[in-house]
C-alpha cells in the first residue's frame, strides 16, 4: 500500500460519503479484480519496444468508470484527475505515472471488444449485481448509481 498523502488525509475528514464513493466502493466490492484479470492479461501483451504498458486492471478500471459516468477518453482523463473517488477507484497515483490518455484508453477498449470480453464481462457485472439486489442505472457525468431493485409483485 502507497504512504498516505495529506490529500488521502483530509478527504477523510469529510462529513460523509458522497454517492460516488459509495458507489465506487460498492463496484470495487463485487468486482471479481483478480478473474477478470485473468481473462484479460493473455490479450494484453506487453511488448519489448516502446514504452512499458499500463497495468490491465487500472485500463480496466478507467473504461468501467467511462461508461458507467458516460465519458469520453479525453473527459474520464480529466475526471479521474479532478475527482478523488474516481482516482481511489482506478489506483491512480501521480507520483507514480498518472493517468493513461484518451488513445491509449481507446486501443484498450478496442482490444476488449474485438476479444468479445468487455459484452462478458458487463453480464457478469450485470449477474451480481442482480444476486445482490442492484442494477447499475448509467448516466451522465454524475449521475452513475445503484438502484435497489423492486421485489416482483
Amino acid at each position: 500500500m502507497a504512504q498516505m498523502t495529506f490529500s488521502d488525509i483530509e478527504y477523510g475528514k469529510r462529513k460523509y460519503p458522497t454517492r460516488r464513493d459509495l458507489f465506487l466502493k460498492k463496484m470495487d466490492e463485487v468486482i471479481p479484480w483478480e478473474e477478470w484479470m485473468e481473462q484479460i492479461r493473455p490479450l494484453y501483451t506487453k511488448k519489448n519496444r516502446g514504452r512499458p504498458a499500463t497495468e490491465p486492471e487500472l485500463m480496466l478500471r478507467l473504461i468501467l468508470l467511462q461508461d458507467w459516468y458516460g465519458l469520453s477518453g479525453a473527459a474520464c482523463e480529466e475526471a479521474v484527475m479532478d475527482s478523488y473517488a474516481m482516482r481511489t477507484f482506478a489506483g491512480v497515483e501521480f507520483y507514480s505515472g498518472g493517468v493513461p490518455d484518451a488513445t491509449t484508453l481507446y486501443r484498450f477498449r478496442r482490444m476488449l471488444n474485438k476479444n468479445g470480453l468487455r459484452e462478458k464481462l458487463d453480464r457478469d457485472l450485470n449477474q451480481r449485481m442482480a444476486k445482490e439486489g442492484f442494477r447499475i442505472r448509467r448516466g451522465k457525468s454524475e449521475e452513475a448509481l445503484l438502484v435497489r431493485r423492486r421485489a416482483p409483485k
